[in-house]
């Protein structure tokens, strides 16, 4: 992602900082253009209280439950991402939203595309949804578990986050099992200390 943001922001800073701050807070594109100044809380802790979404071309909804309940997640923003946000809600009114065009207006899909040059040069192939995936997948080999990294993503279901991203924790582990296999402490083997019955099998 580094390399992206990078190429982005030659073409344009401020709209590499989005780029940026969705794959540091694994946001939906719709949650982030639903973002209010209102929705940065500094307390307890700097973070994101997501509630809202917004796709492109329709209108605001609340995140609600099976149940009809509002579902609210919060997301703590780690230093570079209050960076981005910092900026965005000094002297602004609440009910603005954080993320806005040079006019003001609330950020489009298709002019932030445009002004990064996502589908010409910078986003190699990519989709902006590919951010989530990439902030989820860095929480989880990082060593964020399961439950916390599904109430940050939203996901309702901490399994199906887990059969989503098994392939990420996979590679953790296979890490885990080769730094095991590679101690000196551990005996050298022989045919001796092998069972008979294991031995020609695959």
């Amino acid at each position: 992602m580094s390399r992206t943001i990078e190429a982005q922001r030659v073409v344009n800073p401020a709209m590499a900082e989005v780029t940026e701050f969705l794959g540091l807070t694994g946001l939906r594109w719709s949650e982030l253009r639903a973002l209010r100044v209102e929705d940065v809380a500094q307390i307890p802790m700097p973070a994101l209280h997501v509630w809202r979404a917004q796709s492109d071309g329709y209108a605001e909804k609340t995140l609600k439950s099976n149940s009809g309940e509002v579902r609210s997640r919060t997301i703590p923003l780690r230093p570079r991402a209050l960076e981005i946000v910092a900026p965005r809600v000094e002297g602004v009114p609440p009910g603005a939203h954080l993320f806005r065009s040079k006019t003001g207006k609330q950020l489009r899909g298709n002019l932030f595309r445009r002004q990064v040059q996502w589908n010409a040069t910078t986003c190699r192939g990519l989709t902006i949804h590919a951010l989530r995936h990439f902030a989820i997948s860095y929480w989880l080999l990082r060593g964020v578990d399961v439950k916390t990294a599904a109430e940050w993503s939203g996901h309702k279901n901490p399994t199906v986050l887990l059969s989503t991203y098994a392939h990420v924790l996979g590679i953790d582990a296979n890490r885990a099992a080769l730094a095991l296999l590679d101690t000196p402490a551990v005996p050298a083997l022989s045919w001796g200390t092998v069972p008979e019955s294991s031995k020609g099998l695959d």
